[in-house]
């Protein structure tokens, strides 16, 4: 996940780009997110709906 982070990061610059894991958080208000599955679920269970807009 850190490797699509950083590639992300040089396309879209690091003010646009945040990672969420189970034990970190880097600019979690970003507009892309880089997260698991797993964070990913637990984030749409909290919300009570689907994210706007998921791409993998």
């Amino acid at each position: 996940m850190s490797e699509k982070f950083f590639a992300l990061c040089r396309q879209l610059g690091s003010e646009a780009v945040g990672m969420l894991t189970g034990d970190a958080s880097v600019n979690p208000g970003a507009p892309v997110l880089c997260c698991t599955a797993e964070i990913l679920a637990n984030l749409a269970l909290r919300e009570g709906r689907r994210p706007m807009s998921t791409r993998w």
